[in-house]
């Protein structure tokens, strides 16, 4: 027998079915046969009853729980509040600080946003990247070329290259390209950069800034129709200090130029010297140049500009060497800029034309007077030697 009536206490007892309402008792198992059991409220008590079986439940009315007795304890089911829980579809975030306990999360990928969490393997790539980096021809050093210097320079990173010569035409791709904030440093007048071979150009700063390169030697040969060896397109704050160019050919048409026509800010040359160009009528500047500093520099037989209507605007260019100072109307241009103590070679001179305004034009010397239809320029102790 499963349920009875408390009331009668033997299969034969009979009740009445009045009486049915009454208490009844359950002394076996009951297969409700997948019906519904109906109305239930679970008994109340204020404190657990005795001798508990593993899966008793009632709801303590002291507490205000449901308790579960699970064959050791009774525990609080107190029911779930679905705004506590972190959903799948990330429409619910975290509260608190997360133990994942000794578990990994996988299938991350790498970060994008500033506070993105970082996977292994961007690290280890990342951390692959070196702040000191010795290049070294001989093989004593981290690399014994410039390109694999490159690859792995850290942001804000030196590469030092010993003296050497490097071919820098090594099979694998034309160009140099050269990351943001890097130092690139000869150590002695021996480390040279050599080319063999004949690209458009080696050395590229495009989009690129904060970029210095000092104390090197440039050997260069250059393809038929090549603009320049060094592209500063859209380059900011590239410096070049104390290096030493040579050019074996014809094809180039000056050393800095601007492949996609957009200008360089901030471009520092100074303390540079041309010792050789077999070519000839090569020229230093085939680019626009905005906030240029421009000092100190011996170019032999070369032109400051090339006339293919560039502006050099807000520039500073003081104590240079030049073949020719030569600006052209309505095309190559001056404007607002600072030339001072440059020299120009026997044979040559300064040409200011039209549309090169506003210029302070002082100290410079030439072989004849400087030719000057600007607007806006003054001029005061320029000397003919």
């Amino acid at each position: 027998m499963a349920i009875k009536h408390i009331a009668h206490k033997t299969p034969e007892s009979r009740g009445l079915s009045s009486e049915w309402n009454d208490n009844h008792t359950i002394d076996g198992d009951v297969d409700f046969n997948q019906f519904e059991a109906q109305a239930v409220a679970l008994e109340n008590l204020a404190a657990p009853p005795i001798a508990p079986a593993t899966g008793q439940i009632y709801f303590d009315t002291t507490l205000g729980e449901l308790r579960i007795w699970d064959g050791a304890a009774w525990l609080a089911y107190t029911g779930i509040d679905e705004t506590t829980l972190i959903r799948k579809d990330g429409t619910v975030a975290f509260t608190g600080n997360q133990s994942m306990g000794t578990h990994k999360l996988t299938n991350v990928v790498d970060p994008a946003a500033a506070q993105d969490a970082a996977t292994r393997n961007y690290v280890d790539t990342k951390s692959s990247k070196k702040a000191f980096i010795v290049v070294d021809a001989a093989g004593n050093g981290d690399y014994d070329n410039l390109r694999d210097a490159l690859a792995a320079a850290a942001a804000g990173g030196e590469i030092w290259i010993k003296e050497g010569t490097y071919a820098l035409d090594d099979g694998t791709s034309t160009v140099y390209t050269f990351p943001s904030n890097l130092t690139v440093r000869g150590t002695g007048v021996g480390t040279i950069l050599l080319t063999s071979a004949a690209e458009n150009y080696w050395f590229s700063f495009l989009n690129k800034s904060y970029i210095t390169i000092e104390n090197l030697k440039f050997q260069i040969l250059t393809a038929a129709g090549t603009e320049a060896p060094f592209d500063l397109d859209n380059a900011d704050h590239i410096t070049i200090k104390n290096c030493i160019f040579g050019f074996g050919n014809t094809n180039m048409d000056a050393i800095f130029w601007d492949s996609g026509g957009n200008t360089a800010t901030n471009f520092t040359l100074q303390d540079c010297s041309v010792v050789y160009n077999e070519g000839g009528g090569v020229c230093v500047f085939a680019l626009d140049m905005n906030l240029g500093f421009v000092s100190g520099n011996r170019m032999h037989v070369l032109d400051a500009f090339y006339d293919a209507g560039e502006n050099y605007n807000n520039c500073t260019i003081i104590n240079n060497e030049w073949a020719n100072f030569v600006t052209t109307a309505n095309s190559t241009t001056v404007t607002a800029s600072r030339v001072v103590g440059n020299i120009t070679e026997p044979g040559h001179s300064f040409t200011f034309a039209a549309a090169s305004n506003y210029n302070a034009i002082a100290g410079n010397v030439s072989d004849s007077a400087i030719s000057n239809t600007g607007t806006g320029n003054v001029l005061a102790g320029n000397a003919v030697y």
